[in-house]
């Protein structure tokens, strides 16, 4: 009863853009969000190699990603099975940005896009709204639940920056926002990370020691720059599964690892230095290099599919360019 008027019983509710449901879990709130992000992601499929990579990682961050974060240092107390399925959401739109085959491993994934997981971003986001209740800049109502530390005398050792922690007796309130945040501010953190009053600046600190390396400003550039099918080509060597037999052999997609040239292994190595079948591309290939940074040797493999941090951003352009027309002219990839 609400007024003396009998409420009506159902099993979900959405209030302020969560839903709610009988039993106080997650489960239909998180399976609403994954449904709602994974329409948008179906959407850029249709435009992975029309768009730019550029373009798509705009839209990826701009449309989908908060959808994926609204509200997530209260989501975080879900299952795993529940966060699994969200960070499935972003996998497959870093599948559609980098062109990476489906089984591609994650964790390369990552390294190429240079994203953080959404698992790492939340523990950061708990941890700077609980730097903010901490320093009094959150509401109050936020503030007062805070417990204090239960220091029952003072040492040279004391840190006064740890919080006092709640007595959890059940898993769920364990896994809830303030016992697992003050769990990670007393264990994860520096005592000069917890003393830092700004909230700019504490970000950017624990951004730096949890977040995976961004890319460069070169990787970017060859990472980004070029026709968008050989983007994604040399996207897919970089993270170990493109059409290439040597890495299709690895995942268990094509009986031998060996090149149609005689009895190499078809690595990215043996396409870009010795294969047979693409001498005359090869020799083009060093030509034009030749002639652009003078009498120099063909580049490593490590600098064709990253970038050389040793030339600027418009020799790396160059060079980039000259790998993308071998990539082509050799129509090794179709």
């Amino acid at each position: 009863m609400l007024g003396g008027v009998t409420l009506q019983r159902v099993d979900n509710h959405k209030h302020l853009g969560l839903w709610f449901d009988s039993k106080l879990t997650w489960s239909f709130h998180i399976e609403q969000v994954c449904t709602k992000a994974s329409k948008r992601v179906n959407m850029m499929m249709p435009l992975k190699y029309k768009l730019q990579r550029s373009v798509l990682e705009t839209i990826y961050n701009a449309y989908i990603r908060p959808v994926l974060e609204y509200a997530d240092v209260i989501l975080d107390s879900c299952s795993e099975q529940l966060k699994t399925d969200l960070e499935n959401v972003q996998i497959r739109a870093a599948q559609i940005v980098t062109g990476a085959k489906r089984h591609t491993s994650h964790t390369l994934l990552y390294k190429e896009t240079g994203w953080t997981t959404l698992r790492t971003r939340r523990e950061i986001h708990k941890l700077v709204l609980l730097q903010q209740i901490t320093h009094n800049i959150a509401p109050q109502y936020l503030t007062q639940i805070l417990p204090r530390p239960s220091i029952t005398r003072t040492t040279r050792q004391t840190n006064k920056h740890l919080l006092g922690q709640f007595q959890c007796r059940l898993e769920v309130f364990k896994r809830s926002f303030f016992p697992s945040a003050i769990n990670s501010w007393n264990h994860a953190l520096s005592e000069k990370d917890r003393q830092i009053a700004n909230k700019t600046t504490f970000k950017r600190n624990i951004r730096t020691r949890m977040e995976n390396k961004p890319l460069t400003d070169i990787q970017r550039l060859v990472y980004f720059t070029g026709e968008r099918k050989t983007q994604i080509v040399l996207s897919q060597m970089r993270m170990d599964f493109c059409d290439l037999n040597g890495q299709l052999y690895n995942k268990l997609c094509v009986a031998s690892p060996l090149c149609t040239c005689g009895d190499h292994i078809e690595s990215p190595l043996h396409f870009f230095m010795s294969c047979r079948n693409y001498s005359a591309q090869r020799t083009l290939f060093l030509m034009s290099i030749h002639s652009t940074f003078g009498n120099v040797q063909i580049p490593a493999l490590e600098h064709i599919l990253h970038g050389d941090p040793n030339m600027s951003l418009e020799l790396n352009a160059k060079l980039c360019h000259l790998i993308h027309s071998f990539v082509k002219n050799t129509n090794r990839f179709k």
